[in-house]
């Protein structure tokens, strides 16, 4: 049920009036997870599993009516090639100077040797019933709404046997680059102006017991953490939420119209937490150790939110996780 919940709570903001309230089963995640994204998805222990994931990705992307770009792109090893997989769902202001797009990502490949139904099969379960929900409105939404399947998030060093992505989120550098900011400049959005971008990573553990959760105590000297360290705190460290990471200021329109949409849905036993960095620069922060808070930081940046902050510090986007220890 929290990652149904995470379905509705995914699609807040597309700017569709007057449609019915899009609403999912845990039937309908459950076989997704089961039928498509339950085996592991790596390019070296298991091809066949991810090429399948790809080819089910793209099919259904295209009947689902939306324009479809299969965006390949080099990795840090010649031997193989990412493919990232985009589905566009245009609204009434798509190719103007007045689109606003909202962009909702999802990695689709695995560590070796590890389940992935969780890292991220999860992920891909609520991108896919999102797109599903948004393309069945019997109305047409203001702005672009687009489905990113991205691939290589996972870094894996050259020590690796036929490593690929080193340094990590090789996927989502593609396509903030590529397809994101193409589409940016042909119709003259500055990337400021979009409505944002959500990353969907590891959204299914749920754990409604007492001491399930546990978060480090330096949150608690951190401004935007301590209060998400508190609340936890007080609930008994539960691991009974969602967790948001974002900006505290400049990601405010984003986070805040999920928070709305999330209180609405009037379902108190899904809670959502807070992790609300007090600076717009994070990465930098990290890479150059230049706040003294960089170490926490780092916990909440290692997926391809980097690569959209690293892109442009414009870019408007979000974080949601569950409840990992």
């Amino acid at each position: 049920m929290a990652l149904t919940f995470i379905v509705i709570c995914a699609i807040f903001t597309i700017g569709v009036t007057g449609a019915v309230d899009p609403w999912t089963t845990t039937g309908d995640l459950s076989r997704l997870l089961n039928d498509h994204f339950g085996d592991n998805r790596h390019h070296v222990t298991n091809p066949a599993a991810k090429s399948a994931a790809v080819n089910f990705i793209e099919n259904t992307f295209k009947g689902y009516g939306m324009q479809v770009v299969n965006e390949d792109f080099d990795t840090d090893n010649p031997n193989f090639r990412g493919k990232n997989v985009v589905g566009m769902w245009p609204g009434r202001l798509t190719g103007t100077r007045l689109d606003r797009p909202i962009v909702l990502t999802a990695h689709y490949d695995s560590r070796r040797d590890r389940a992935a139904v969780q890292d991220n099969g999860s992920g891909l379960a609520a991108l896919m019933e999102a797109a599903r929900l948004i393309t069945s409105q019997p109305c047409v939404q203001e702005y672009l709404v687009v489905f990113a399947a991205l691939d290589f998030e996972f870094d894996e060093g050259p020590d690796f046997d036929n490593a690929a992505c080193y340094n990590g989120y090789c996927g989502s550098k593609d396509f903030v680059d590529q397809v994101m900011a193409r589409y940016l400049d042909s119709v003259g959005v500055n990337v400021a102006n979009i409505n944002g971008v959500i990353i969907l990573d590891s959204i299914l553990n749920f754990n409604d017991t007492l001491g399930a959760q546990s978060l480090p105590e330096t949150f608690k000297q951190v401004p935007g953490l301590k209060e998400g360290y508190e609340s936890v705190e007080q609930d008994g460290f539960r691991g009974n939420f969602i967790l948001v990471a974002g900006r505290q200021e400049y990601d405010f329109p984003l986070y805040s119209a999920f928070y709305n949409r999330w209180d609405a849905a009037g379902h108190p036993q899904y809670k959502r937490q807070s992790v609300l960095f007090p600076l717009k620069d994070v990465v930098s922060a990290v890479e150059t150790q230049s706040d003294p808070n960089w170490e926490v930081y780092k916990q909440f940046i290692g997926n391809d939110l980097t690569s959209f902050w690293n892109s442009s510090t414009d870019i408007k986007a979000m974080l949601l996780t569950d409840t990992r220890k």
